[in-house]
């Protein structure tokens, strides 16, 4: 790995980026330097789809600030009126394998298709958006989100700790101005 890292380095590539989630599935995420557009990123990239220690590529797309990317996993809702056995048939026809059953969600599954590439496995998964049997079946991505800025102690900006900023208390969800409920005014009590 370390190798590897050089390698990329010296290539003018740019950057491996440390995400054990992505390493645990034997992804390696290599951020482009800014100043490599995206044609010039695939001609150097090109001598490393030969090595030995690559498979493959992976999709990645960017959705704002987030990374997503595709990987071998897919998430499967059968209808509600297909049965446990005809559901085991459909995934082994389908030559898949479950990855986790939902405990909550009747008929829903993680699947993957093993030794395939995940555009492989999304070409498979499509098709299988097409069965009678499934409601939908959909990437199961894996998002990327950029760590948060590192917050001056409150000595160092004359902030007490019982006032922190507004900055550093709202999470950076686009949708949290509209979940109420989770947007807690400092009250300790609750109104009869």
């Amino acid at each position: 790995r370390q190798n590897f890292k050089k390698i990329v380095k010296d290539a003018g590539i740019g950057d491996i980026e440390k995400s054990p989630i992505l390493e645990k599935r034997g992804i390696v995420l290599i951020r482009s330097k800014k100043q490599v557009g995206p044609s010039a990123f695939r001609s150097r990239m090109a001598p490393f789809m030969t090595r030995a220690e690559v498979k493959t590529e992976v999709p990645v797309y960017s959705i704002g600030k987030t990374t997503v990317v595709l990987v071998n996993e897919f998430i499967v809702q059968f209808k509600s009126n297909i049965s446990q056995s005809q559901i085991n048939a459909f995934i082994r026809a389908s030559n898949a394998t479950v990855v986790e059953k939902h405990s909550k969600i009747k008929n829903r599954y993680i699947l993957t298709f093993e030794g395939k590439t995940p555009k492989e496995a999304l070409s498979l998964s499509n098709m299988m958006h097409q069965a009678d049997q499934v409601v939908f079946s959909e990437p199961n991505f894996i998002q990327i989100i950029p760590s948060r800025p590192k917050i001056k102690s409150f000595g160092s900006t004359g902030a007490s700790p019982s006032s922190p900023s507004p900055a550093t208390t709202t999470p950076n969800d686009p949708l949290f101005s509209q979940q109420w409920g989770l947007n807690n005014t400092g009250s300790v009590g609750v109104a009869d």
